[in-house]
């Protein structure tokens, strides 16, 4: 779980940050749960979007861009 892992960093640092996950997810095959407030972030390195807004979940699959909602 990674709680706004680049929130306070600078654009470079954002960058390498993203790419060490992405590595690591790949080597582990690990699923690895970000929260975030800006989804534009993690666009380029997510599978799958859970989304919540008003107590309603929004699950998109990035990878088909299939919308469910539950």
């Amino acid at each position: 779980l990674l709680d706004e892992p680049f929130n306070a960093l600078d654009e470079k640092s954002r960058f390498r940050v993203k790419e060490i996950i992405i590595e690591f997810q790949k080597q582990t095959k690990s699923t690895i749960v970000i929260v975030s407030h800006y989804k534009e972030e993690l666009m380029d390195m997510i599978d799958e979007l859970i989304y919540i807004e008003n107590s309603k979940v929004s699950i998109v699959d990035i990878k088909w861009s299939n919308t469910f909602l539950a």
